[in-house]
């Protein structure tokens, strides 16, 4: 199923561009989410 899956993506060049920008733009969000009391202070 996953494997399947990526190599669908890894097929839709422009999709898997996409998805990878979302997966780094919800990481740092997430990163800096959980860090922001310490940059408060």
């Amino acid at each position: 199923m996953f494997a399947s899956l990526i190599s669908w993506i890894m097929s839709q060049p422009t999709f898997a561009i996409i998805a990878f920008n979302l997966g780094l733009l919800i990481l740092a969000i997430s990163y800096l989410w959980e860090n922001r009391n310490n940059f408060l202070k």
